[in-house]
């Protein structure tokens, strides 16, 4: 089987939520870990922690199986950080994308993606709506490191849609208000 590659996006200030989105804890484990574990079990390689503003608190609890990458740019944005992670691989290959604040995914939606095939990303969605991850083909990795303020929506809108039964593809924790209105309680 083709080799793809996972990365975790987590290298903005967690502003909204006021503490590093990757260290917060749902069922003991971080969610830079749960993503991790996830990612590994779908047989993604390498996986790929991205991580900026919070290197220090993050990579103190680094989850095994993920390869660090310090984004050095992540002022710079959501762009900044793929970038650095798409760098920090070794040759060109599918990748799955998502974000750290994304802790609820199944692996059947990672191994739903790793089983996609063709040029053109693919999108998991939920009930008609898209979410993430996403799958970005190893032939457009080349325009993905381009720096410029073009955003990924952008770039990506030719995306073929993969319905998957995960309303965790939907489920963007990026404040206290997200938390309360999923109904988890972290710890």
């Amino acid at each position: 089987m083709r080799r793809v590659a996972g990365l975790i996006l987590a290298g903005g200030a967690s502003s909204r939520m006021g503490q590093p989105k990757a260290l917060l804890r749902l069922d003991g484990q971080t969610f830079a870990a749960r993503l991790t574990d996830l990612f590994l079990a779908a047989r993604l390689d390498p996986v790929i922690l991205v991580v900026g503003r919070h290197w220090a608190e993050i990579a103190a609890e680094a989850p095994l199986g993920a390869r660090l990458v310090r984004a050095e740019g992540w002022r710079g944005g959501m762009r900044a950080s793929l970038r650095a992670g798409l760098s920090a691989l070794s040759a060109p290959c599918p990748v799955i994308l998502t974000h750290v604040d994304r802790p609820c995914l199944r692996l059947s939606t990672l191994l739903a993606l790793r089983a996609a095939v063709g040029e053109s990303p693919w999108v998991a969605t939920h009930a008609g709506q898209p979410g993430h991850p996403v799958r970005l083909p190893a032939g457009r990795l080349t325009r993905l490191l381009m720096s410029d303020d073009v955003p990924l929506r952008a770039l990506l809108s030719d995306a073929r849609r993969l319905p998957v039964r995960d309303p965790g593809v939907l489920l963007n924790l990026n404040d206290s208000a997200a938390l309360t209105e999923a109904g988890l309680r972290l710890g």
